[in-house]
């Protein structure tokens, strides 16, 4: 991806204790999305091979059902290096 690239992901998040779907997810997620438990339990930034090349953002929706993240790429910095070039 080029630098200033940007991907977006939009996926399950965890709920708070109190959402009334909660419970309704749960056997959801347990029957027809059995991988979704590994994405409310961690961040999406945590399965990028290198999460420090981007600048995250996350949103979430509907009280936490859902979110959005967004990971932009960061410009690499110059090096004295390649700026001697």
């Amino acid at each position: 991806m080029p630098p200033g690239g940007k991907v977006v992901f939009v996926d399950y998040h965890k709920t708070f204790a109190l959402h009334p779907l909660r419970g309704v997810m749960h056997l959801v997620f347990r029957y027809l999305e059995p991988f979704a438990f590994g994405l409310v339990d961690g961040e999406i930034k945590d399965f990028a091979s290198r999460p420090d090349d981007f600048a995250w953002q996350k949103q979430t929706y509907f009280g936490g059902l859902y979110q959005k993240v967004v990971a932009r790429r960061i410009e690499p910095a110059l090096t004295f290096a390649h700026a001697a070039e």
